[in-house]
């Protein structure tokens, strides 16, 4: 039962008080006199890192750039990392259960999300094994974001396959910038308990960071979905002398989560086990203004231990004539080695050039997943170029190309032309074109999933195998898209027209063909026979319209609005016809998996008095997940934060009440509640006391 009730008076204020916020800045700030000086108007848009390796003004990116800086990351209320990614247009995002979330750019997404490249300081942390990412294993405290860059559309010409729909790079602070100590603690509705400890300081040359966490919760009311997560990242920057800089970085999370339901033999009520490791070196030298030099080398690890037995049915037992134990799973172990060389030149005033080539080695072992116990291998090279020229001064050109050699597929070709053109110093229009790949997961690509039988495990029943050769997914995007920046009244505007052809997408299709290792009673070809089998199988074109929107008048707050609008039209093979021709081929429209509107609205405003009122509103359109998802319907959803700092002395005490899910109609991912299978968010309300030592 929620603390505060989503009907009655407290509902009606909570709502009130969030419409103040978003929109007593403008009032207040007319009050104000601003103060235009000539450095102000001309100051150059903020640099962004994240589109062409080059760092450069938001203007001259030849992508569609939003940045969550920390502002907005301290106002939004977010207690999970994901739960940020709801002010990036576009960006559609769901909780398969209180503790696996799913994050997707344009929708199509089932829980292992598998379009959209993430990246933490440039490391990025896909997970090769099942492809996606492991948000829930994922060390890194909001506490330590600086700001989170989100590229809108394909790169994979910057950044390789997997950067299919865009690029999320968390930033995270330099130890530098946030010395002291601080620790936190959150309390609230479904049993939530989070606590974190981060001490940053230096020694010399060397600045470091040591952080350290616990959250748990226990998910959604009517589920089984409990989990638990103790972890520890460490940063360290060192400066070696004037041109060379050393970062280094590793993390351990180590947890576990519940998930399953009652009458689901493939996905029964179980607990899992879930270990992550990382480490990360990155060296750079600078010998002047106009070179830089960089080399990285990273290593994830992921070890999730899942698995179970089956309740076998009766009418199973009786058509066999009895069956002994059967057990299946869906864990997995995976690694991903990585190195990488870039090379940043400036050649002349008008032209920058950055050049590199990396080797990659992926590996994944799980009896239950690839129904082997070997390891499962892949290596990759690949060979990059991005550069940008000023034709004039207005005229600004980007080209990317990336090319890569992977075992078993033919070379990849990734190429990238943007044009900007400025028409002044706070306009400029923008159009690119792009072609990008996504390599099928290890899993994909080898998929041998078995229901096993008695402790020998002998094979028993396939559920996945995959198609002998598939073929990577390719997007072909075009977009125009508008950059304005007002610094003289707090605006910035970006907008984005975009159309996106996606060909040779990866599905489960149904096989009626495919025979078990202990045939069924019956045919084959019957009920009984058959798989889920990894194809090519779909096609999918996609056009919409994007706005970022910010207007920050003074240092005090600031009003932010995201909206898409997306509209898509194709189809994804569900059904293979068995080898009689009885059945006919089946297809799912994909329109439904895209919602058509999504909308983010989030403002903050600090008073006199030193409190700070912050609300979010949410909005996204009916969508249907894929993969064991269900169709949900279009929600709202309403999140205030009040907070303030007290100072003692060299100590500041933070102290927060968030109230979230106001009015709560937002169900998530599953919305099936004749089974009692569905994910329904309630009000709820939390407490956040922290300490800042310096």
């Amino acid at each position: 039962m929620s603390i505060i009730s989503s009907s009655g008076n407290l509902s009606s204020l909570a709502a009130i008080a969030s419409a103040i916020a978003l929109t007593g800045i403008a009032p207040v700030a007319s009050s104000i006199e601003p103060t235009v000086t000539e450095d102000l108007f001309f100051q150059e848009i903020p640099v962004v890192l994240t589109a062409t390796r080059l760092k450069q003004s938001a203007a001259d990116s030849p992508a569609s750039i939003t940045v969550i800086d920390r502002q907005m990351i301290e106002a939004s209320g977010a207690l999970r990392l994901v739960e940020l990614f709801r002010l990036i247009p576009g960006m559609q995002l769901g909780y398969v259960s209180g503790s696996r979330f799913t994050a997707s750019l344009h929708g199509m997404a089932d829980r292992y999300a598998r379009r959209l490249q993430v990246m933490v300081d440039g490391r990025p942390v896909y997970d090769p094994g099942f492809g996606g990412v492991s948000w829930f294993d994922l060390p890194v405290d909001i506490g330590d974001i600086e700001r989170i860059e989100a590229i809108r559309g394909p790169n994979a010409a910057a950044y390789g396959s997997n950067a299919f729909s865009g690029i999320i790079n968390i930033i995270t602070r330099h130890p530098a910038a946030d010395q002291g100590t601080r620790t936190s603690a959150t309390l609230g509705e479904q049993d939530t308990r989070i606590a974190s400890l981060a001490h940053s300081g230096s020694s010399g040359s060397l600045d470091y960071r040591i952080t350290l966490k616990h959250q748990e919760d226990s998910g959604f009311e009517n589920r089984f979905d409990r989990s638990s997560q103790d972890w520890m990242n460490v940063r360290g920057d060192w400066q070696i002398n004037t041109t060379d800089s050393l970062l280094a970085q590793f993390g351990i999370s180590d947890g576990f989560r519940k998930e399953g339901f009652p009458d689901d033999l493939e996905n029964f009520p179980r607990k899992n086990d879930h270990q992550y490791n990382y480490q990360q070196i990155r060296w750079s030298r600078q010998p002047d203004v106009d070179r830089e030099y960089v080399v990285q080398f990273y290593h994830n690890h992921l070890d999730i231990d899942d698995d179970f037995l089956i309740p076998v049915p009766d009418d199973l037992v009786y058509l066999l004539g009895g069956v002994p134990p059967l057990s299946m799973g869906w864990g997995f172990e995976s690694d991903r080695y990585d190195i990488e060389f870039q090379g940043t030149r400036r050649v002349s005033p008008a032209l920058r050039l950055v050049l590199g080539a990396g080797a990659r080695h992926d590996e994944s072992r799980s009896i239950w997943m690839f129904g082997t116990p070997e390891t499962i291998e892949r290596d990759q090279a690949r060979l990059f170029l991005n550069a940008e020229w000023h034709a004039t001064g207005q005229l600004v050109g980007n080209l990317g190309l990336m090319t890569e050699f992977t075992d078993g597929f033919e070379p990849l070709f990734s190429p990238r032309l943007g044009l900007n053109y400025h028409i002044d110093r706070s306009n400029t229009v923008r159009v690119s074109a792009s072609q990008a790949y996504r390599m099928p997961s290890l899993f994909e690509e080898n998929a041998g999933q078995m229901i096993y039988m008695g402790e020998e495990r002998l094979p028993f029943n396939r559920l996945f195998i995959s198609d002998d050769s598939l073929d990577p997914e390719r997007v072909r995007s075009i977009e125009i898209g508008y950059l304005g920046d007002f610094p003289e009244h707090g605006i910035t505007l970006d907008a984005r027209l975009f159309k996106e052809r996606m060909t040779s997408l990866l599905t489960h299709a149904y096989d009626y063909r495919v025979e078990d290792p202990v045939p069924p009673p019956g045919q084959p070809g019957d009920d009984l026979y058959g798989a889920d089998r990894v194809t090519n199988g779909g096609n999918v074109d996609i056009h919409g319209l994007e706005i970022g929107f910010k207007y920050a008048p003074t240092t005090r707050g600031f009003l932010y609005l995201g909206y898409s609008y997306l509209n898509a039209d194709g189809t994804q093979l569900r059904v293979d016809p068995y080898y009689s021709g009885v059945r006919k081929s089946q297809y799912r429209q994909l329109g439904p998996q895209v919602p058509r509107r999504l909308l983010s609205v989030l403002g903050s405003y600090r008073f006199d008095n030193g409190i700070r009122l912050s609300s979010g509103f949410y909005h996204s359109h009916e969508v249907t997940w894929a993969g064991d998802g269900d169709e949900v319907p279009s929600y709202h959803r309403w999140d205030v934060k009040v907070d303030r700092t007290f100072k003692l002395g060299k100590t500041d005490l933070d102290l927060a009440v968030i109230y979230r899910h106001i009015g709560a109609d937002q169900i998530d991912f599953y919305n099936q509640p004749e089974d009692d299978r569905i994910n329904e968010w309630s009000d709820a309300l939390f407490l956040e006391a922290g300490l800042r030592f310096r």
